[in-house]
């Protein structure tokens, strides 16, 4: 998906007058900074908005090495002690905010030198955002009075939506990254203007070292904000702004292997087993990390050129303690190997003898001498097996879904008291039996209806929170429940405890219906009720049952496409206008959401087709759709040059039913099978062999456009090397006698 700043705001940006501020103002540096041009006041600046002297007209600023673009109501430079809330540092810096009645569609902050056209240049600066907006930092390949350089074209972007920054280079986002309000970020780039390469640093992690960016002359650090409407919630503070230019980018710093974010293990526990050894019977203690995916992986790589672990001369790089309260290590481990490692940590005592009454971890990354530290955990019997209360269970909804042509209810329910339940009920374990809808959690949940049925079995809840919201489809073509009660299992400790029955009776209820044009999400607030529409040309119907004068707030939420972006124009039905949507329940409920997609036009429609059509293709990172059969590629591949398969399929909307095959042949594992990718009831996919299952479709009788992913991204590297095809075949509704049959093949060394 690519995202970019409207025009209308990028243009807005640059269109303000021109003003100077004292430079001990801000903490700035930068190096052989000149202006050619007098700057002058044309407007009033209220005391409150620049305090301290402003520089009078006439004045010569050609001495200071930064100018100021923008309304100047837009600005402040402001002491520490006049901001209430979080600061960036004592002293003083610029914080540019949203002024409401003052702001005017946007402002800018430039830095510039004369055009660096070699070596590197390193581009510092410190960031707080109070609140987010859009916030913009650019580079650019001039300024306006330098004749040689007159143009001001985008080196590279930064820039900020949501509570996420975007990285664009060469007009393609090439990472998002979240950010939090009122925490500091050190932001530290490299641009290599001698091979045309960008690096970002941030808060000493290296983001990414390679991205390709304009070849052009460096010239301009621009931070701001633009806005089309002229009236912000954001703010955000910066300094110690720093341009230097350097012989070249010393890509090995920033590449250190030191050079990561480590966050502190979260350390629960997850239990007690016991058994025998030739020296007696025992307790093990079982540990658990709860944030074990956050912590890299590559802290566990074999480390052979450090001291090795007893004879273990490939032990890992980091080693982990298990310390008691007092600090004194009672156990470890030194050869992990990788980060899941740390859910199946522990250490023993003998059976019957008391364990420590507390107990931590300790990471001692080797490499780097680097050592983080969990938080203590008591260990006491409570905490082994923890009460568990009664399951207090409330009846949310029905909604009716349809998965593939089958029909389904989708009934939700919502244990209230889902905060009572300790997060080490929820640990996970490849010691625990998985389940069809999880990874072996601890505790298992189960539904069943008034006649002691199971309609559902989860043994993949990881978070006590997760419990607020439990979906149960049933078919339709069995008897639909009266009454539902769930049952939690403590798959260690035995523990087994239920809630009463729950009536699903309809009559309290109301239905919700939501229709969707265009591309884009219906959610409620509270996240209980969604409706999604990923086709700009199609609409999309949900229906939900809703308790009888419950109030709910509807927002609506673009999502683009591959080839559009995504606008909502408003409501209709029991809401109008634009923003969100306030219904209470007395009654049934209609309302319609439309969104448009943004100066794209809308797909032909690809008619069925008539005869036997067979097209080739070279592999494509994303699909490409058309009217035209033998334009379209629908099978894609993503960029297997960089190291990710990804696979996906579009194809335009038909103009008559269809039926859709999708297929694939791996050459180094079987050359002699196809494998059909088929749909899986009631959710997902999965892949059948042609020659022992015949042929099966995809999806039948079809109209609407399809955009599908499979698998997720899976790296090159784990696959075997070898050639692989792709297939896509797409027949009348029920006829196998015509057809259009893509193909495309591609090579793994």
């Amino acid at each position: 998906m690519k995202w970019s700043i409207s025009p209308l705001k990028v243009l807005l940006f640059y269109l303000f007058f021109l003003f100077s501020l004292p430079f001990t103002s801000l903490a700035v540096n930068s190096i052989n900074a000149t202006f050619d041009d007098t700057q002058a006041y044309t407007h009033y600046v209220p005391a409150q908005f620049i305090p301290g002297q402003v520089v009078p007209a006439g004045v010569n600023s050609s001495d200071r090495p930064y100018k100021l673009h923008g309304d100047i109501n837009a600005f402040k430079v402001e002491n520490s002690g006049t901001v209430t809330g979080a600061t960036l540092a004592t002293g003083n810096f610029l914080r540019i905010v949203d002024m409401d009645d003052y702001a005017a569609y946007g402002a800018s902050f430039d830095f510039y030198d004369r055009s660096y056209n070699t070596g590197c240049v390193k581009v510092s600066w410190d960031v707080l955002f109070e609140d987010y907006d859009s916030f913009d930092f650019y580079y650019r390949n001039g300024h306006a009075d330098d004749p040689a350089h007159p143009a001001k074209s985008s080196i590279a972007d930064i820039y900020t939506s949501g509570k996420l920054i975007y990285f664009k280079a060469q007009n393609s986002v090439i990472l998002k990254y979240p950010y939090e309000t009122n925490k500091l970020m050190h932001f530290d780039t490299y641009l290599d203007l001698d091979n045309n390469r960008w690096a970002v640093v941030l808060n000493g992690m290296v983001l990414f070292n390679d991205a390709d960016i304009m070849d052009a002359p460096f010239g301009s650090f621009i931070t701001g904000y633009g806005n089309d409407q002229g009236y912000m919630d954001g703010a955000m503070q910066v300094d110690n702004i720093e341009m230097v230019p350097m012989d070249g980018c010393r890509w090995p710093e920033i590449r250190s292997d030191c050079n990561i974010q480590v966050p502190d293990p979260v350390l629960v526990l997850a239990g007690t087993e016991d058994y025998a050894t030739t020296s007696g019977n025992f307790t093990r203690y079982r540990l658990y990390v709860k944030n074990w995916a956050s912590i890299p992986s590559d802290l566990f790589t074999a480390a052979p050129n450090l001291p090795p672990c007893g004879s273990n001369v490939n032990s890992s790089r980091t080693w982990v303690d298990i310390l008691d309260g007092n600090g004194d290590v009672i156990y470890g481990f030194c050869a992990l190997g990788t980060n899941d490692g740390l859910t199946k940590i522990w250490f023993a005592r003998k059976k019957g003898e008391a364990p420590p009454a507390q107990v931590k971890i300790r990471l001692h990354d080797r490499l780097c001498d680097s050592y983080y530290e969990s938080n203590l955990i008591d260990i006491n019997q409570d905490n082994i097996c923890p009460d568990m209360p009664a399951p207090e269970v409330e009846f949310v909804g029905v909604q009716g879904i349809s998965f593939f042509g089958e029909e389904y209810e989708k009934y939700r329910l919502s244990i209230t008291n889902w905060a009572d339940y300790p997060e080490s009920l929820f640990v996970t374990s490849s010691s625990l039996p998985r389940c069809l809808l999880g990874e072996g959690s601890r505790t298992l949940v189960k539904v069943y209806d008034e006649n002691g049925n199971t309609l559902k079995e989860d043994c993949g809840i990881v978070d006590p929170a997760e419990l607020a919201d439990i979906v149960v489809p049933v078919h339709n073509i069995v008897s639909q429940p009266a009454y539902m009660k769930v049952v939690l299992e403590d798959r260690i400790c035995g523990q087994l405890v239920e809630s009463s029955l729950v009536s699903l009776n309809n009559a309290s209820l109301h239905r919700l219906q939501i229709s969707i044009s265009g591309s884009g999400r219906v959610a409620s607030t509270d996240g209980n009720y969604v409706c999604d529409s990923s086709n700009m040309t199609a609409t999309a119907l949900c229906s939900f049952e809703v308790p009888a004068g419950a109030s709910l707030t509807l927002e609506a939420i673009p999502i683009n496409g591959s080839s559009y972006s995504s606008s909502f124009l408003g409501w209709n039905g029991a809401c109008s206008g634009g923003g969100n949507c306030t219904l209470s329940m007395g009654a049934n409920a209609t309302v319609e959401a439309k969104f448009g997609a943004l100066d794209i036009p809308a797909l032909m429609m690809l008619g069925p087709p008539e005869g036997i059509h067979t097209y080739s293709y070279s592999p494509t990172e994303e699909p490409v759709l058309s009217s035209t059969p033998g334009e379209c590629k629908p099978f894609a591949v993503g960029d297997i040059t960089g190291g990710t398969l990804a696979l996906k399929v579009g194809l335009p909307p038909f103009s008559g039913p269809v039926d859709i095959y999708l297929g694939y042949q791996a050459m180094a594992v079987n050359p002699f099978e196809i494998y059909l990718i088929v749909p899986q009831t009631p959710i997902g996919y999965t892949s059948a062999p042609l020659s022992s299952t015949g042929i099966k479709a995809w999806a039948q009788a079809r109209v609407e456009p399809l955009f599908q992913s499979f698998y997720g991204e899976i790296p090159v590297s784990a696959l075997p090397a070898g050639t692989y095809v792709l297939y896509t075949l797409v027949t009348p509704a029920g006829d196998l006698s015509s057809y259009y049959l893509w193909t495309t093949t591609f090579n793994l060394p």
